[in-house]
């Protein structure tokens, strides 16, 4: 999730800037096994547990 919400943040910023993007751009998905659970797979996919996103927005 911490990927996708970067690539989706990115995607966004792109788009209102009038600049280039990927419409089909997604993370690569990873296989979370005993026998694969490596720290930074999991640090890139799933959100720290004490994460609460804030919405905001402002007119200029």
């Amino acid at each position: 999730m911490v990927e996708q919400g970067k690539l989706s943040v990115q995607q966004a910023v792109s788009y209102l800037r009038g600049q280039d993007y990927q419409p089909d751009l997604a993370p690569r998905i990873e296989v979370l096994s005993p026998k694969t659970l490596d720290e930074s797979i999991v640090a890139e996919s799933l959100s720290p547990s004490a994460y609460r996103p804030i919405f905001s927005v402002e007119a200029d």
